[in-house]
Order: C-alpha cells, then structure tokens, then sequence
C-alpha cells in the first residue's frame, strides 16, 4: 500500500458523487434502481420509511409510494438485522455476505437453555407452519410455539428470533404505505428460492467480502470506520484489510492524520474529482451517505452535535457542495417539506435550497 494526501474536500465530493448524490444521473427503470441500491450494500431500515426516503436524494426520479411497493413486493429484496444488529434492506446475494458475516454478532446467547436437538425441533415446526402459510404473525407464531413446546411468551420470543437471526425466517411489512409498518414473518427460502441459513464458506471469509464491498462502496474510508460500521472485531477487521492490501491505497487528509483506505482503481477519479458547485441534496433521517462513517464523520458536518444525536443516529440533513448545512423534516398535516438552514448561504444556493425542496416534496406527497 502507497500513501497519498488528498484534500478534504476532494473527499467528500468524490464519496458522495460515488453514492449518486451529486451524479445527476436520474434512476428511471428498475434495473437502474436494482443497480444503486446494491451500490449501498444495503439500505439503513432502522426507521420505517427511511429507505425509500433515502433514494430520493440519490437520482430517483419515481415517486416514493411506487419506490416503496416495487422494492417491498420484488423477491429481489429482503429486510435482515445484519451490521452494528441493525435492520438493513439488501438484495439477495448482499444479503448472504452480511447475514454470515455478522450472524456470531445478533444470535442471542440465551437461545442455549435450549440444546442442539431442541433448536433443530424448532426450525422444522416453522418449516412446517410455513407450508400452508405464506405469512405468520409474529404474535400468533409465539402461541404457536408457546402450545408446541410449553414454553412461555419470554421464550417464545426468543425462539422466534433465533428463526429470524439463523435465516430461517424473514421480516415482510404488509402495509400499503411506504412510511406504516405491519410486521409478518415469513419463511426465506420459500420467498427466495434460497437457504440463506446455509454457509458456503468460512465466517472470516464472509467478513473479507464485505469489507472489500464496504470499502468500494465508501472509500476512503479509516480502520475505524469499518469497525465502527460492521461491530466486528479489530481482529477479523485486519485479517479481511491484510487479505486484500495489495489493492489498497492508504490517504491522508491534507488537514487531518486520519488514515483512509480506497482501492488503487479509484485513486484516479478521487484526485481528479471535479469542486461540486451550488449542488443540494437532502438526505434522509439515517442516510447511509452519512451513516456510513465514523471516525471521518468530522470530514463533512462541522458541528457534529447539529446533525448526529447522542446515540449516533443522524438527523435528516441537507448537503451543499458536500457539506452538511441543514436539516429538514417533513410537515405531514400541511403536506410540505421544513427546514432549518445553519451556515450562512447566499441567494443563489438559498435558491438552489429551495429547488430541491420543491423537488422532493413532489415525490413525497
């Protein structure tokens, strides 16, 4: 690996035009839709809504009713806890790097009270159930189990979500509405025609992918930030970082001692990246453009107390030539986008400010 110093700025343009952000290039068709979502590895779903959300900042031109039924109905796409335990909606192929990568991570450790033979019972009565039922309720399921097996509602509880964490079962919402939620369970590889509870290579193997998808998908980003963004250990983080060094660049800020990593391939786009003029976006609550880092947040948001509360998630923002300037909420009842501006801006982005406003209040109501 060779070490380079690239501007800040240069950073954060070349991040966020790599996400779609300031590409303008408009997704028209599902097959464009298909192929910028699995830019993302997967989409933040911690939030009902907020996926959907999300790609509207990133070049979607449809509006979000039609985003939210085409993505929740496809088989192309699934709901999965997987990175830091959190909810992320992925593709299929994604789904089983991220799914094996961080299943050590989200199986809850007191699913042993109950012994191999007892967890094996378990799987195949769910099987079973699903036969005859495309979806389960997950309250119902817990009577289910609950009656089966003369265990209580803690319990239950539990046994469910061992189903869910293994990739026995997955999460659907049956609701009409991108932004409510109706939570059912249904079996994953009678959905997708894929056993996502099979492992076809080793954990450590798994992890290398994902941080060579996460790293192409982010870049440049620090050691920390993968940490921070995947919850596995330093440990496994070095091994998958050694496994593919010899593709690796490190950077350096020119004001910073942060070391980034980014792909030799992408070196080139990065110091050639064009200064991002009077360009606006408004990224969602939890935007993974923003998400997405940790320690080289401090690259784009200035105060970083007005834009990430004290748990870490981040505020729904507005971005300016690659820096966080705002925030934005939706005002349901008067069926119009607020927001908040918090540097001082001259008319014509004030101008362009209000553009994007108008743009993304015409996809969400």
């Amino acid at each position: 690996m060779i070490n380079i110093k690239i501007a800040e700025e240069n950073i954060n343009n070349y991040r966020f035009n790599k996400l779609n952000i300031y590409n303008s290039v408009d997704i028209r068709t599902y097959d464009e839709l298909d192929k910028l979502i699995n830019c993302f590895i997967g989409l933040h779903a911690a939030r009902i809504g907020k996926p959907y959300l999300s790609l509207l900042s990133k070049g979607v031109t449809c509006h979000v009713n039609k985003l939210y039924e085409y993505i929740n109905n496809s088989n192309k796409y699934v709901t999965i806890r997987c990175v830091r335990k959190t909810l992320h909606i992925t593709n299929i192929r994604n789904a089983e790097v991220l799914h094996h990568a961080t299943s050590r991570l989200r199986i809850p450790p007191k699913i042993k009270k109950f012994n191999a033979v007892k967890l094996e019972l378990f799987k195949d009565f769910a099987k079973n159930l699903f036969i005859v039922n495309t979806f389960i309720n997950p309250n119902d399921l817990e009577e289910k189990f609950m009656k089966k097996f003369n265990v209580d509602k803690i319990d239950a509880k539990l046994i469910n979500k061992f189903l869910w964490e293994s990739g026995i079962l997955y999460l659907k919402n049956l609701s009409k509405q991108f932004n409510k939620e109706k939570r059912v369970f249904g079996l994953f590889q009678k959905a997708f025609n894929f056993d996502l509870e099979l492992s076809k290579q080793s954990e450590q193997e798994y992890i290398n992918e994902l941080i060579k998808y996460y790293i192409y998908a982010f870049g440049p980003v620090s050691k920390k930030d993968i940490i921070w963004w995947t919850g596995i250990s330093s440990g496994k983080i070095n091994k998958a970082i050694e496994s593919i060094k010899k593709s690796l660049t490190i950077i350096y800020g020119k004001n910073s001692n942060i070391q980034m990593l980014i792909f030799n391939e992408h070196l080139d786009s990065l110091v050639k990246i064009k200064k991002m003029v009077n360009e606006c976006k408004f990224l969602a609550y939890e935007d993974c453009a923003l998400k997405a880092y940790y320690e080289t947040r401090k690259l784009y948001t200035g105060n970083y107390a007005l834009y990430f509360n004290k748990i870490g998630e981040v505020y729904a923002t507005i971005l300016m030539n690659g820096e966080c300037i705002g925030q934005w909420e939706i005002d349901k009842p008067n069926k119009k986008i607020k927001f908040t501006i918090h540097k001082q801006m001259c008319s014509k982005n004030m101008e362009r400010i209000q553009l994007e406003k108008e743009r993304m209040e015409s996809l969400i109501f």
